[in-house]
């Protein structure tokens, strides 16, 4: 008989020390992601209701003429108070959370196994951080396809109970219609996979030139939070067109002439039904040719304002707190 092999010392702290790493990662990615959501949820909402706006015209059998930003921020505060600026938060921290903890940590862990392997920069972020945003997608889009639908309703059209419908539809779909759950999913890949491509390059680049200007080994509070939004602004300017390809994906078509109280009720008790309704499957290829067709170029950068409001902020929190976050945990470990 053999015996098992024996683990020396060396082999359990190592194994300690990638454990107690990679909690560091994904508590600082966590932490970032759930600072960035509170501080952008509001910009958030205000998005999502301003690329929606063509739709919601076309379906009342309206000429499409969208309102501005600030036409739309003014009757949310109005009709809707306040509090409407918040909607579906809840679900877009359950999404945010572990997506930014996801990606995070396998961009930590990827990168560095890519760079000793010989390949040249900026190599190893782009396939780390591709690999990154697939698999954060992957684990997280059901709850970012219930966030967009509870921000879209308008918050004095639908009682708790209705909302609370909406969440039921999600958890009926897991178990009979589980596709359903991933409508979309293929242009939010199409958009995610080269944002954490674009953001995380671009970071990496933003930051070594500030610290070969400065002649330090690691950036400031100030100066990450400054290169993560540069490296916002860059990817939105590039897929704010995908963005708004797949939030008409998730709303589908009879969104906005459904009545959520009976629709989502209906859709419940009957899955037959999910085929109509809040949770119908479109196609991509098609939504894009009527986009072109119906509203140009300009339909593809509607929202562009608040998309860019919020993308500032947004990615300039998540890397700076994210570093932030790394190298304070780091240095309670070392000292501990």
């Amino acid at each position: 008989m053999t015996l098992p092999k024996k683990r020396n010392r060396d082999e359990d702290s190592g194994n300690f020390r990638h454990s107690k790493s990679t909690w560091i990662e994904l508590t600082a990615g966590a932490w970032s992601g759930l600072c960035a959501r509170m501080v952008v949820a509001p910009l958030d909402v205000l998005k999502i209701r301003v690329q929606m706006e063509p739709e919601a015209q076309r379906s009342r059998g309206e000429r499409i003429s969208p309102r501005s930003t600030r036409s739309i921020l003014r009757d949310i505060l109005v009709k809707e108070g306040p509090a409407a600026l918040w909607q579906g938060n809840i679900p877009a921290l359950i999404m945010v959370v572990p997506f930014a903890a996801i990606q995070f940590a396998v961009v930590a862990k990827v990168q560095p196994v890519l760079s000793h392997s010989g390949l040249p920069d900026p190599i190893p972020v782009m396939i780390a951080s591709a690999t990154a945003g697939a698999v954060a997608v992957g684990c997280t889009y059901p709850m970012d396809l219930l966030r967009t639908r509870m921000a879209a309703v308008q918050r004095n059209s639908v009682s708790f109970s209705e909302r609370l419908s909406m969440v039921k539809v999600l958890f009926s779909l897991m178990s009979d219609h589980p596709r359903r759950l991933y409508s979309g999913v293929s242009v939010a890949l199409t958009e995610t996979v080269p944002y954490a491509v674009l953001g995380f390059t671009c970071f990496e680049f933003v930051q070594k030139q500030i610290l070969a200007f400065s002649g330090r080994s690691e950036l400031g509070p100030a100066e990450g939070f400054g290169a993560g939004a540069v490296a916002g602004i860059c990817v939105k300017l590039v897929l704010l067109p995908l963005d708004n390809l797949k939030l008409r994906l998730q709303l589908g078509p009879d969104f906005f002439t459904a009545n959520p109280a009976t629709s989502v009720n209906s859709r419940v008790e009957n899955g037959s039904k999910l085929n109509s309704g809040y949770f119908v499957k479109s196609s991509s290829l098609k939504l894009f040719k009527e986009v072109w067709k119906i509203e140009g170029i300009r339909g593809f950068y509607r929202g562009a304002l608040a998309t860019m409001l919020k993308a500032v902020p947004n990615s300039g929190i998540h890397f700076g707190v994210y570093h932030l976050t790394r190298k304070f945990l780091n240095d309670v470990s070392f000292s501990g």
